[in-house]
C-alpha cells in the first residue's frame, strides 16, 4: 500500500477498564515526541484509518495508548487483531511538538489526552514545566510512575469524581488553571477533549495570553 509501511501486531496490555496499550513491531522507525501514526484497519464495513499518538519506541516496538469504546470502530478492530498480524501504518506525522526554546512549558490534559505528553515531557528534562492533568476517577490516572521520574516537573492532578480517600486536587482542569499564574512567555500545550480545549483557550484569551504560545491537539 503506497505511503504505508508494514508493522507487525505484537499484542496489548490493559491499563484500566477501558484504556489499553497496543504494541507494534517495526524496524528503523523514527518519531518526534508528540507525533502520531495512522493505522489502516479492516472490519466488516471495509478498510478505514485511525490515528493514535506514540507513547514510545524502543527495541523495535512502538507503543500506543488507546481508549477502547464499545462503539469505537478503531479500538474494536485493534482488539480483534492476532499477534503476528501485519498492519499497514504511516510513518510518524504531526506538528504537535515541544518547541525547542528555553521558555517554561505548561501542559494541560484530560483523560487519554496525556498520551502525547508522556514522550514530550520526557524529552525536556531540563526545562521548567508544569502538567495539569484531569480525570474522573483515580483509576483513570495513567503513567504516573513515568511522570514522577521526570525532573523539573510540577505535577498537578485533579479528579472530578474523587474517591473518599483521595487527598489531591478536585475539579476540572480549567478550575485548577484559573488559580495558576501563567506568565506571558509560557508555552501552553493542550490535549484532550474538544470541550476542555475550548474552555482552556477561552481562559487563556481572557488573560491575553499570546496565541503564538498556545498549541493544541484534540482527542475524539
Amino acid at each position: 500500500m503506497e505511503g504505508f509501511i508494514e508493522a507487525v501486531y505484537d499484542g496489548y496490555q490493559k491499563l484500566n477498564d477501558d484504556v489499553y496499550e497496543f504494541y507494534l513491531k517495526v524496524d528503523d522507525f523514527d518519531f518526534e515526541p508528540g507525533q502520531f501514526v495512522t493505522f489502516m484497519l479492516k472490519d466488516d464495513q471495509g478498510e478505514f484509518g485511525r490515528s493514535y499518538s506514540i507513547i514510545d519506541y524502543r527495541e523495535n516496538q512502538i507503543i500506543f495508548c488507546v481508549k477502547v469504546l464499545d462503539e469505537g470502530r478503531g479500538s474494536q478492530a485493534l482488539l480483534k487483531l492476532k499477534k503476528g498480524d501485519v498492519l499497514p501504518i504511516t510513518s510518524a506525522k504531526g506538528i504537535f511538538q515541544v518547541q525547542k526554546t528555553g521558555q517554561p512549558k505548561l501542559f494541560v490534559a484530560n483523560g487519554v489526552g496525556i498520551a502525547p505528553f508522556i514522550p514530550m515531557i520526557q524529552s525536556i528534562p531540563d526545562a521548567k514545566k508544569t502538567l495539569i492533568l484531569g480525570c474522573r476517577y483515580q483509576t483513570d490516572l495513567l503513567y504516573l510512575d513515568k511522570l514522577k521520574k521526570v525532573p523539573n516537573l510540577k505535577l498537578m492532578i485533579s479528579l472530578t469524581k474523587p474517591e473518599k480517600d483521595w487527598k489531591g486536587l478536585t475539579g476540572r482542569v480549567t478550575e485548577i488553571l484559573e488559580k495558576e499564574t501563567v506568565e506571558p512567555e509560557t508555552e501552553v500545550y493542550i490535549c484532550g477533549s474538544a470541550d476542555m480545549i475550548g474552555d482552556v483557550i477561552k481562559h487563556l484569551n481572557s488573560i491575553d495570553h499570546p496565541k503564538k504560545h498556545i498549541f493544541t491537539e484534540a482527542f475524539y
